[in-house]
């Protein structure tokens, strides 16, 4: 949508402005409002349950703006339009001190999932199985390419060790997109949480694990070249047990896990013929599944005594 027709929208909240574009689903309104757009009921209802669950339990996430009729949501043609007031803060001052900074993004993260493990006996979601995945499109996709990036051999190596350890390891409600621009602060205070579309019901230690394998993704805007990204697995950790302890298991599994996310998207970019992407993927693969026991070794190293 152009910027002039959201701007016709604008008045089903009485606001008025001219919208800025953020990304695919998400306009900026007068710096005070976010409009995202969804074109699954499913997923919007899901966004606004936990929403509003999350800010009943006094979270810091974004408040709904209804529609001047009342309603949570605006729809029109089969595309649905929920308006939020913005939350203040930005992404996190990255030039303080690389332990400060993820030991906060750790902890913060830590306090999301323990007020979701809370809200999970009350709200129904998205009950979605890593293992699941692992076993069904992913080699599907895998094998269309002739196993092309990542080795079949490799592969099944790495889902076999999680089908072992599998039921061992916590599931509960995660918000499974954790990146810095998905946590908001300001003046290294921590001001909120958005972007929970694609929450689900999942093993707990995914988020940390897509957060710190995001971070080799992107290793020179975040500060986590190769050898110093080590320890942020620590520091994370160390970070994320303020707020609630993990299992050995999830610490034991972790490059498992991570190991995992990688052979998701290397599949997922198969698909889409994002021959690139994919590659980056499994490389990043292949670094972490090298280096097992040394993140192991920095994920165990950061027991709380």
């Amino acid at each position: 949508m152009t910027s002039t027709e959201m701007k016709e929208l604008l008045p089903n909240w009485k606001i008025d402005g001219m919208p800025a574009w953020i990304s695919n689903n998400s306009w900026d309104i007068t710096d005070e409002y976010i409009l995202k757009i969804y074109e699954k009921r499913e997923e919007l209802k899901r966004s606004i349950v936990l929403l509003e669950a999350l800010k009943d339990i006094g979270m810091p996430v974004a408040e709904i703006v209804p529609v001047i009729e009342g309603d949570m949501y605006l729809e029109r043609e089969s595309v649905y339009y929920l308006m939020t007031r913005k939350l203040p803060g930005s992404i996190l001052n990255l030039r303080e001190e690389p332990e400060q900074i993820y030991g906060r993004m750790g902890k913060v993260i830590g306090k999301l999932h323990a007020a979701l493990r809370e809200l999970e006996a009350h709200i129904d979601f998205w009950d979605n199985s890593l293992f699941s995945e692992m076993k069904g499109w992913i080699p599907e996709n895998l094998c269309k390419s002739d196993w092309k990036y990542i080795g079949k051999k490799d592969y099944q190596e790495t889902v076999n060790t999680l089908a072992a350890v599998y039921e061992e390891l916590p599931k509960q409600l995660i918000h499974r997109d954790v990146h810095f621009g998905n946590f908001l602060f300001e003046q290294g205070e921590f001001t909120g949480y958005i972007d929970f579309d694609l929450s689900q019901k999942n093993i707990r230690i995914f988020d940390i694990a897509y957060f710190l394998s995001g971070l080799l993704c992107d290793e020179k805007n975040y500060g986590a070249d190769r050898e110093n990204w080590f320890s942020l697995v620590k520091w994370v950790i160390n970070g994320y047990e303020e707020s609630m302890p993990l299992e050995t298991a999830e610490k034991v599994y972790l490059s498992t896990v991570m190991e995992c996310i990688e052979i998701l998207f290397t599949g997922y970019f198969l698909s889409v013929e994002e021959d690139r992407l994919a590659k980056d993927s499994a490389q990043l693969f292949y670094f972490i599944k090298a280096n097992a026991n040394k993140i192991r070794e920095k994920a165990l190293d950061s027991d709380i005594m």
